[in-house]
């Protein structure tokens, strides 16, 4: 991955949008064992789909973003809108609610407002995901950020798309993992016994980065769990 886009993007959500107000965290563990039916991709596969969370909106005004770049570190409070399918914005407020950075993602382009050094820039998602060394695009991207399945390239994902998945066990975990070994790309779910993916990884095997998120803290949301404490890391292998 080119090394000027490098860099490790952990997301710590501290509000829910919530009319309860706060709610208590549950346990969940990773490293569950499945039963033998669950170990048939397509009966999983059903099995996570139903446990994912079904939203048309979801906004977070206040969670916390790391980003280590560069061998310099950086932290700030932002705000999250993901808009289903159509676009995911993000805007990074480190003083007192006025925003210093805006980034927006659509089906065809990144946008970056940079407002201390007064830059914008408007690049397509081929220009950025050759830039990142990563097939990410908003549809990808959206699923990570809400702990669900994905499809590279695909807006909707189906089960004949997971014809070449087969679930294994690395680390003790659960995995559903692509074995199309035509692919340079290759997705892996790691999985536990509630059917929550507890960890996502797409490997390149070209260069042999790695693009990984990692999910903790969950509670119920519309009675489903969901995640909150989201790690996104994109890394080399130097």
């Amino acid at each position: 991955m080119n090394k000027v886009f490098k860099f490790v993007f952990v997301v710590v959500l501290c509000v829910l949008v919530s009319r309860k107000g706060k709610q208590s965290t549950v346990s969940v563990s990773d490293d569950s064992k499945l039963s033998a039916s669950d170990q048939q991709v397509g009966v999983l596969y059903d099995k996570i789909v139903q446990n994912q969370l079904d939203y048309k909106t979801i906004e977070i005004p206040k969670f916390q973003v790391k980003i280590n770049t560069g061998g310099k570190s950086y932290s700030s409070k932002a705000t999250l809108r993901i808009y289903k399918d159509s676009a995911i914005w993000v805007s990074v407020q480190p003083l007192a609610g006025i925003e210093m950075f805006r980034f927006l993602m659509t089906k065809d382009s990144v946008k970056f407002i940079n407002r201390l050094q007064q830059e914008y820039a408007m690049r397509d998602i081929v220009y950025c995901q050759q830039k990142w060394g990563a097939p990410v695009d908003l549809y990808v991207l959206q699923a990570m950020l809400t702990d669900q399945l994905f499809v590279q390239g695909k807006k909707k994902k189906k089960k004949k798309d997971y014809s070449t998945f087969a679930v294994l066990t690395s680390d003790s975990r659960p995995v559903l993992s692509n074995k199309n070994t035509k692919k340079r790309y290759v997705e892996n779910f790691y999985v536990n016994n509630s059917y929550k993916i507890t960890e996502t990884k797409v490997d390149d095997k070209q260069s042999q980065a790695v693009l990984s998120c990692k999910y903790d803290n969950f509670i119920y949301v519309k009675n489903k769990l969901f995640p909150m404490s989201i790690g996104v890391a994109m890394s080399d292998v130097n």
